[in-house]
């Protein structure tokens, strides 16, 4: 297969993911449910970002733009402020800082009682997660760190999802009052271990 074919099937099955955790009737279930909530999540940011990103590598929708535009976006991404905004770390703090923000502060709550504030959180998601997978995947205006930095990157990342997923499951109390309301202080405890 070519490089093209693999980031256009990456690119779709990325689009796949994304709609099908969005739909009935995985979004209903991620509407009842923690656990469902998560692994919405965990879809979202751990495989339709990195392979939407995959997908977007060299960009066919680049060649519509008009000429000023494409030099404008060239030159913003070469910028001072996207090569800070785009640096390895940022991306890094970026995703963990905003899980843990996300689980552990009121937005969780106002995420599921209101659903502009839902639209935000998952949004924020997706911008998190594009700046954590875009070292790692590159693209044509930034290309990925070196394979032994990514290693290093993703390696660092892993034992702050199990920290955050040890804080939940150590929880003696369910932490989100909707998912109380709806199953009760057992059932939700349950659910969210």
């Amino acid at each position: 297969m070519k490089p093209r074919q693999i980031r256009w099937i990456a690119g779709t099955l990325g689009a796949c993911v994304t709609i099908a955790i969005f739909v009935p009737p995985f979004d209903g279930l991620a509407d009842a449910s923690f656990a469902w909530h998560m692994l919405q999540h965990m879809l979202l940011i751990f495989v339709a970002v990195p392979l939407l990103l995959l997908g977007v590598y060299d960009a066919p929708w680049q060649r519509w733009l008009p000429r000023s535009a494409t030099i404008w976006l060239a030159k913003v991404g070469h910028s001072g402020f996207a090569q800070v905004v785009l640096a390895p770390p940022v991306g890094w703090f970026a995703l963990v800082a905003f899980l843990w923000i996300a689980h552990f502060s009121p937005l969780y709550t106002a995420a599921l009682e209101h659903p502009a504030v839902h639209f935000f959180e998952h949004a924020a998601f997706v911008g998190a997660a594009t700046l954590f997978w875009l070292p790692v995947i590159g693209n044509a205006a930034f290309p990925a760190i070196a394979y032994p930095a990514r290693l290093l990157y993703l390696f660092l990342a892993l034992p702050q999802g199990a920290f955050l997923s040890a804080a939940l499951l150590s929880e003696r109390f369910p932490l989100y009052a909707p998912y109380v309301a709806q199953l009760g202080v057992a059932g939700a405890l349950a659910d969210q271990q």
